[in-house]
Formats: structure tokens, sequence, C-alpha cells
């Protein structure tokens, strides 16, 4: 592990130091080397988990080998790999069945007496005043070194002959496999990859475009995990919380307001902050976070209809004065204006640090410093509610009082409309 300490002299940032790193230590082979940049935030997996799944290990190898080599020249795809051992050297006892059964011998006493000649066995325990050795019976590591002392092993058949193991079986050589991972009871391989100067999101986008042009054998099928998987949890739990406040806000206002257009002028200062949000992410040329941008949206949400609902409060008092429509808002609009603009300045005042990594070095005299390493995953939340917050001030001054009087307009002209019939009995 590198520390930077003193990350405001940085001559280079770690993700240049790394990539150098990684162009060096490619060169080397036989070995598997990771190199990953420290992330603020909860713990995550790589930025790619892909499983691969099917019955068949060759066609499952074969489909891994083709991905593998399909994805890895995708800019910005680093450490790939993945978790199928294939290179682990083994030996199988083949039973001739017909032969050892006429000796008396099963399968089980067979497989019982190579398992405690080279793994050994626990026979007994030896005490010593309260202290206790366990007792193990094994073959000493110079019978039990190679293919040939297993052969020679000496099976006693129930009579007490001794048979040598090459007389009622052989033993054959060869590779198999090291592992077999299994997920939801299916063979799985898993391929892992990370993003490097890349949001996670446009890897597996990326990778998602490669895929489809892939032809993989019948019975193969393939599913994104690990952050993948999370984030959409995380989507779908955001969204679902936005929903939720978006609805109770209606509630509130609804019983408040007694009306229903009312409230759904206030909300639609929700979706105007969505649009400084989305602004405020293309001029820093952030990625759209799920869980910090999402958690920033959810709370803008709540302070954005805090501006509309005084605006229109105040519209409403004004007209029950006897004031004109557009001349209730025009007014509504002056006298708001310096508390919805204060507040909106205050609580984007209180995010400035967070948004440029302002940070205190307490060890070295409270010197104040800027761009912080540590700030980044809180910059998406400040972004978010900073221009969210911004836009929507400027709009809830020009286009809720435009909104509210097409909604007003609307209603006298219904009213007239009605108004105006004659019924004839």
């Amino acid at each position: 592990m590198l520390d930077f300490p003193n990350w405001q002299n940085w001559i280079e940032k770690p993700s240049s130091i790394i990539k150098k790193l990684r162009q060096k230590l490619d060169q080397m082979v036989g070995v598997e080397i990771k190199l990953a940049e420290a992330r603020s935030g909860p713990p995550t997996g790589m930025a790619l988990n892909l499983e691969i799944r099917g019955e068949d290990f060759n066609q499952m190898s074969e489909a891994v080998e083709e991905i593998k080599q399909k994805i890895k020249n995708i800019p910005g795809l680093v450490d790939l790999t993945d978790d199928f051992d294939r290179s682990r050297p083994e030996l199988k006892v083949i039973i001739d069945r017909d032969k050892a059964s006429r000796l008396g011998l099963r399968a089980r006493d067979i497989a019982n007496t190579v398992r405690t000649a080279f793994n050994g066995k626990k026979v007994s325990v030896f005490r010593d005043g309260t202290e206790e050795y366990d007792i193990w019976v094994q073959l000493d590591q110079s019978f039990r070194s190679n293919q040939s002392d297993l052969s020679s092993l000496f099976i006693y058949t129930p009579s007490g002959e001794p048979v040598r193991l090459s007389e009622i079986a052989r033993v054959d050589s060869g590779p198999s496999y090291g592992s077999i991972r299994h997920v939801d009871t299916v063979r799985t391989i898993t391929i892992s990859a990370d993003a490097f100067r890349m949001p996670g999101p446009v890897l597996v986008m990326k990778t998602k475009q490669v895929l489809n042009k892939l032809d993989l054998p019948q019975g193969v099928t393939y599913q994104f995990t690990g952050e993948d998987e999370n984030r959409k949890e995380s989507q779908i739990f955001i969204g679902q919380a936005l929903i939720i406040a978006i609805l109770l806000i209606l509630v509130v206002m609804v019983a408040q307001f007694n009306s229903i257009a009312l409230p759904l002028i206030v909300i639609s200062s929700v979706l105007m902050s969505v649009m400084g949000v989305i602004i405020g992410l293309i001029v820093h040329d952030r990625p759209f976070g799920i869980i910090m941008t999402g958690v920033g949206t959810v709370a803008l949400a709540g302070i954005v209809v805090n501006n509309a609902i005084v605006m229109l409060d105040y519209v409403i008092k004004l007209r029950k004065k006897g004031y004109q429509r557009n001349e209730a808002m025009i007014l509504a609009a002056a006298v708001r204006f310096r508390p919805v603009v204060l507040t909106a300045v205050t609580t984007v005042l209180g995010l400035v640090p967070i948004a440029i990594g302002m940070d205190i070095d307490f060890s070295r005299e409270s010197i104040i410093l800027f761009g912080a390493a540590s700030a980044s995953f809180w910059k998406s939340m400040a972004l978010a509610i900073m221009y969210g917050l911004g836009v929507t001030t400027l709009l809830t001054l020009f286009l809720l009082p435009a909104l509210y009087s097409l909604v007003e307009g609307g209603k006298e002209r219904l009213r007239g409309l009605f108004s105006s019939k004659e019924i004839v009995y």
C-alpha cells in the first residue's frame, strides 16, 4: 500500500502513478497483480462482475475466454481476471470392482485406506495431566511422495491378506478443476474487472454492447452482479424514496390548500430541480451516482417545495384581500424575493466547502486545504443540491407565477362558461 500524506504537494495524482505502475507490472508473467486507488464511501466490489453460468465446464471455459478476449480492449478496463482454476493436478484411483469384490473389498474400504495413508486419520487422544494431544496415523512422507507409492500401497482384505492397490485398481493422473463454484445450485465462473478513469456504469454498458454481438454456446448464460447489481438495488430504493416523498408532500398540501391544482404546481418545482441537477453534473463532468446524487435529489425535493409553498401561500393571502390575480403574483414575487433568494444562497454557500473539497489539517496547525480526495464521495450530493436549488430558485420567481396564472385563468374561464348558461325547464 502506498500512502501520500501531503496530498496538497502532489506532483502526480495517485491515478497517474497507478497507470505507470500498471504499464511496468503488466510485463511480469505468471503473477496476478491488482492496482486500485482508495475510494471514499462504503466499500464496493469491482466495477465489472459478470457471472457465466451453465452445466458444461468446457463450454463455459470457452465462453469465458471468448468474452475476455473481446472486452479486454475496452478503454479504461483494467485488472481483468476470472475465478476459474484450470490447472490443478489430480490423481484418480479407478477400482476394478470385480477383482475387489472377489477379495471381499468394498470401494469404501479402499477409499478409507488411501485417505488414511495420505491425508492421515485421528485414531486416539493422549492425555498428559490436563493437556490433550491428538494421535494421528499417516504414512511417512518418504512413502507418499509420488504416484508409484500410491500404486504400491497395501490394502488388507477382511481375512487379513495384504493386496497391493495396483492389483485391484489403476491410478491415473491428469489436470482437474481446482474448485467448482455454484450460485443458486448452478455452476458459475465469474469474470471481474475494474474501471480506470471511467465510471463503473459506463464500463458495464460497453461490456453489454460487446456481449450482445457474441453467440454464446447453448446452455451458457450470463448475469451482471456485484457493483452493478447493488447499483440497481440502490436505484430502485432511491426511486421509491423520491416517489414516497412527493406523495407525502402532495397529501399535506392538498389538505392545506384544499385543492389539487395548487399542489401540482408546487410539485412542478421538483421537476425544475432535476433540470438543475443534470446541468450541474454536466458542467462538472460528474456521473449520476445513484447513492449520493440520488440522496441529494431526494433532499432537494424537500427544500425546493418550501420556496414554492411560501410563494403560493402569499399569493393566496393577497387574493383573499381583494388583489387581482396578476397584481397578487407580481407583489408576491417582489415581497418574497429576498427570503427565497437568501434561503437558497445560505444553503448553497453551506455546501461550497464540500463541493470544492475543502479540508482542515489539524495536524499542521489547522491549515485550510482545497481539493481533498476524501471529499470526492460527497461532491455529487453537494453539486446536486447546489445547482438544483439555484435553478429552481430562479424558475420559482418567474415560472411558478406563470403556472399559477394559467391554472387560475382556466378556472375563471370555466366558471364563466358555466355561469353564463341559462337553465330552461
